[in-house]
């Protein structure tokens, strides 16, 4: 986030405030792609004393497949087109480096590699875990989940708790 500051030549004093620049620009986009208005998106303080957004988890899943099929090119069916090269760049950086996604500790980095580009997860605040699988993949997947055209798949799971402490059953 600080870099962003530097690179979008805002203010860095404050930047993890809600109401910063930076913080509004990323909850507008956030927004657009999970297609919700900015402000019906609420806002909580993460552990690391920056704003957390909380969308249900259709739009979670909606804003991960809206992603996936953005990053494709803006003619793909659910693309915005105004952040195709932003979400080529995050797609492609994701899925081409899935250990600094995740670590190796995680699923996350093994199932990105199984996929090879097609498929983008990660895994969020306190048991919350998305993914999309590429348009690219809709021939194999269309006639198995009974779709009705093409598109980029979302999908979004949240457990009741998601502390990875070895205190977490108490």
């Amino acid at each position: 986030m600080l870099l962003a500051t530097q690179a979008m030549d805002l203010p860095s004093l404050r930047y993890i405030d809600a109401d910063h620049p930076l913080q509004a620009l990323m909850r507008m986009t956030l927004a657009d792609f999970a297609d919700v208005e900015s402000n019906d998106i609420p806002t909580s303080i993460d552990g690391c004393g920056v704003p957390a957004f909380h969308l249900s988890l259709y739009r979670t899943a909606y804003a991960y497949a809206r992603l996936m099929a953005t990053s494709e090119g803006h003619d793909t069916p659910g693309a915005l087109e105004r952040y195709t090269e932003s979400a080529q760049h995050v797609v492609s950086a994701m899925t081409s480096f899935p250990s600094f996604v995740s670590g190796n500790w995680s699923i996350t980095t093994p199932l990105m590699e199984a996929f090879a580009g097609d498929l983008l997860a990660k895994e969020g605040a306190e048991g919350v875990y998305a993914m999309a699988l590429s348009p690219a993949m809709r021939e194999a997947l269309t006639g198995r989940l009974k779709l009705e055209d093409d598109c980029a798949i979302g999908v979004a799971l949240k457990i009741h708790d998601g502390s990875m402490t070895a205190d977490a059953t108490r």
